[in-house]
């Protein structure tokens, strides 16, 4: 970019920082300049790889500045910040307009965002290259199950209305586990905080994104929603089955993953789920077992034991990408 420092920022949610993970290549490739790390400490360890530095404590006060800010604070003025958001520039209008600052948005109408990003970076010269998912693999390893490989289920999202029903989760589990599957719950902080329980199933609670990469790596297939985890489980090439409702599975489905819905007509409903207000997600209720052990199959491209009853083929609208 000219040799200065650059910054990135992303505060987003996991799958968002995912999504918007080759564009953060792209910025490190451009090279000639160091590059570091002022977004969510959390994901640090997916940029550490590639040559990012944590930024440190005076760095990131000077970020977390910029939101009240009329102009960039000192500590940023020989820097370049990167700025990864959804659709909105969260600086104000005079850190908005200034050069130094690149605001990469995700959202453009009904595109995929990673797509929305490669064009904004593309503007400035950056170019995102198609081998940033191989490259992910390379970093961080790829898919490599064991023969006692467990079927890893994710009843968690970002938001109540994209979560399909939990006795539907334990009923899938049963079944699985009736069909002779191995089966384990990844429980996030959300999920702990509402009290799930899961008696008769391993739960996992990975503590860091790196333990949560590690159980990915070594499971068998996937189950989860509209979720963070799940495009994680889609860069690492794990198979599996991401279930969608009020959201676009073309805009924003985990690469990889069967993408499940039902036949509901008034999904999708929202692209963000800031004005998602549906009492009762009819799109989530719609969705039965039969469906996602059926999806599931096809997403391993194998089959359960045939003893298992929810293997039925089931109504599916389903799409997979790679």
């Amino acid at each position: 970019m000219d040799g200065r420092k650059i910054i990135l920022i992303h505060q987003g949610a996991l799958g968002d920082f995912l999504l918007a993970w080759a564009g953060m290549l792209a910025v490190v490739r451009q090279g000639g300049s160091p590059v570091y790390w002022a977004g969510k400490p959390g994901y640090f360890p997916f940029v550490a790889p590639l040559g990012v530095k944590p930024a440190d404590a005076p760095l990131r006060a000077a970020v977390a500045a910029c939101y009240g800010a009329t102009a960039l604070p000192d500590p940023l003025a020989e820097a370049r910040l990167v700025w990864f958001g959804l659709d909105r520039n969260p600086l104000p209008p005079a850190l908005a307009a200034d050069p130094r600052v690149l605001f990469v948005p995700m959202l453009d109408g009904q595109a995929p965002p990673a797509a929305v990003v490669a064009a904004a970076l593309a503007r400035h010269g950056l170019v995102v290259k198609e081998d940033a998912m191989a490259e992910f693999r390379r970093l961080f390893g790829p898919w490599s199950p064991s023969p006692d490989a467990t079927v890893l289920l994710f009843p968690g999202s970002g938001h109540p209305r994209k979560c399909w029903p939990r006795d539907r989760f334990i009923a899938l589990a049963q079944a699985l586990q009736q069909a002779g599957e191995a089966v384990a719950f990844i429980l996030g902080p959300n999920e702990l905080e509402q009290g799930w329980s899961v008696p008769g199933f391993l739960a996992h609670t990975p503590d860091a994104l790196p333990e949560l990469a590690s159980l990915l790596r070594g499971c068998r297939a996937v189950v989860g929603n509209d979720s963070g985890p799940m495009h994680l489980a889609g860069l690492l090439g794990v198979p599996g089955v991401a279930i969608f409702g009020p959201t676009s599975e073309h805009q924003w489905g985990p690469p990889g993953l069967m993408h499940l819905t039902a036949d509901t007509p008034c999904r999708p409903c929202t692209r963000t789920t800031r004005d998602l207000h549906c009492p009762q997600a009819r799109c989530m209720d719609a969705v039965t077992v039969q469906m996602v052990c059926h999806a599931l199959m096809a997403a391993q491209g194998t089959s359960l034991s045939s003893q298992a009853s929810c293997c039925s083929p089931g109504s599916v609208s389903n799409s997979r990408t790679t």
